[in-house]
Formats: C-alpha cells, sequence, structure tokens
C-alpha cells in the first residue's frame, strides 16, 4: 500500500508566529504537568493514571489556568495522548 504524503510550508505572519509559540508553550506545560503526575503517583506506588483519567482533568485545569482556555481542548486533549 502506497501512502502519499505532502509537506506545506507555512509562512506566517509575526502575529500568527506569535500565537504559535505561546500554543506550543501552553502544550508543553501541559506535557509536562502530565508527566510529572504520572512520575509522582509512580514513585509513591501508586497505579501510574491513564490517559482516559487524566485528560478529564484538563476541565478542572482550565479553570485554575487561565492561559489553557486559549487552546482549544482537542489540541490539549491531544498532548495527552502522546
Amino acid at each position: 500500500m502506497n501512502t502519499i504524503c505532502y509537506k506545506y510550508r507555512l509562512y506566517p505572519s509575526n502575529a500568527q508566529e506569535a500565537a504559535l509559540k505561546e500554543t506550543m508553550a501552553v502544550c508543553r506545560l501541559v506535557y509536562n504537568s502530565m508527566v510529572h503526575e504520572r512520575t509522582a503517583l509512580h514513585e509513591q506506588g501508586a497505579k501510574s493514571p491513564t490517559f482516559y483519567t487524566q485528560v478529564p482533568a484538563l476541565a478542572r485545569w482550565k479553570k485554575d489556568h487561565a492561559e489553557l482556555k486559549t487552546v482549544h481542548s482537542q489540541v490539549l486533549q491531544n498532548v495527552g495522548r502522546r
């Protein structure tokens, strides 16, 4: 089976580039928080949380961290999947 792959080059404006960087920073924050939670629970000898237990926590995190509201929820869920 042959797979076709397309590559696109982006030329974002300065505002778009700043928005992309902000989105990546928020995604990095969420990823690191999820890894930290898994590591901390593992070190305590508790069962490590799964994707399905961590993703619902995003709604709670959004209430406490306004910067998470700037990124679409599906994007943050995809971060948890990775």
